[in-house]
């Protein structure tokens, strides 16, 4: 069994060295490593190939060098690393990342063991600090789930979800093929679009328990250098595009799960003018789907916000939608 690690390229020649060595020494052999330079500024590409040329270590291994005619930002590489990949499994490392050494081993032996599964999930180490979102432990007396109801469940909620980073999972080619599950270009928090229509297919899902990747969090970065009118743009995007999609089963988690993020993360005081047509949007659905109070609540809390009591509203409406997730997961 084959499996294509893709790795997006783009102005990393401080960490380069660090991932492409973690990927040479995987105890697991059968790999096709793509690496796509997203027309990188600086000398990350030339550094990778020289490291790959003078190893030693490559029995087992492929390596496909792909330039992309321009830069398109994470989604656009991701993309045309899948584009390019041959493996029966796919598996997504940043740059800036490192696999342990028996990283795709550990996963690799649960297909063994589960012929037919579509993702298997590891656990993340984030440093300096290890983050607890990327904490699967709550989930070892369930190793192997074999329902798309329960993925669904545990995707679409605000309590107990389960990370919806598109790195650490190795996921089965032919449900990236058949389901025709890209990332969308040009936006930021890219993973979570993409997860949630992945959740959307996927049936079949096991656990590693040991640590599959470690993630570092580098001053510089997408993540440590957000804008927040910029943030708030981007969530606006994605909160837009999955509103158009809710189905069943659980049409009310979705709603809901959707909606406490757009609560929580894309305010009235947002310069953003999306703000009001999802506001609109969401008054309908809820409305719709029986949220009465809810609607009366959002309508306050948008009249009020700019009032210190308002963020009562809020809270109320942050306690009905957890109360509501704990309820529905008893």
């Amino acid at each position: 069994m084959t499996v294509s690690i893709i790795i997006p390229i783009y102005n990393v020649e401080q960490y380069i060295e660090r991932c492409i060595i973690s990927v040479i020494n995987q105890t697991y052999r059968q790999l096709e490593v793509i690496l796509v330079d997203d027309c990188s500024p600086d000398n990350s590409m030339s550094l990778a190939r020289q490291l790959v040329d003078k190893s030693t270590n490559k029995e087992g291994l492929t390596f496909k060098f792909i330039k992309r005619d321009e830069n398109g930002g994470l989604s656009a590489a991701r993309n045309t690393g899948t584009e390019n990949a041959t493996g029966d499994y796919l598996y997504f490392l940043d740059s800036d990342d490192e696999l342990p050494i028996n990283a795709i081993e550990l996963l690799v032996n649960q297909v063994k063991i589960h012929p037919d599964v579509e993702i298997v999930m590891g656990r993340m180490k984030a440093f300096p600090n290890d983050m607890p979102y990327y904490n699967i432990d709550r989930y070892k007396d369930s190793p192997y789930i074999k329902d798309n109801l329960w993925l669904r469940e545990h995707f679409f909620t605000t309590i107990n979800t389960l990370p919806t980073n598109a790195c650490n999972k190795l996921i089965q080619r032919d449900l990236i093929r058949r389901g025709l599950l890209t990332f969308k270009p040009g936006i930021i928090h890219e993973d979570q679009l993409w997860m949630y229509y992945i959740a959307k297919k996927v049936s079949r899902m096991a656990f590693v328990f040991e640590p599959t990747y470690n993630r570092y969090v580098n001053p510089g970065s997408i993540m440590t250098t957000l804008d927040y009118e910029k943030e708030s743009k981007n969530w606006g995007i994605i909160i837009e595009e999955v509103c158009k999609s809710f189905d069943e089963p659980l049409y009310h988690h979705q709603l809901l799960c959707y909606f406490f993020l757009f609560l929580r993360l894309y305010e009235p005081k947002r310069k953003d003018t999306k703000y009001e047509k999802l506001y609109q949007v969401f008054k309908s659905l809820l409305w719709k789907a029986g949220y009465h109070k809810i609607v009366l609540y959002l309508f306050f809390y948008k009249k009020l916000y700019f009032l210190k009591f308002s963020t009562r509203f809020k809270n109320k409406i942050n306690i009905f939608i957890s109360g509501f997730f704990k309820k529905t997961s008893n």
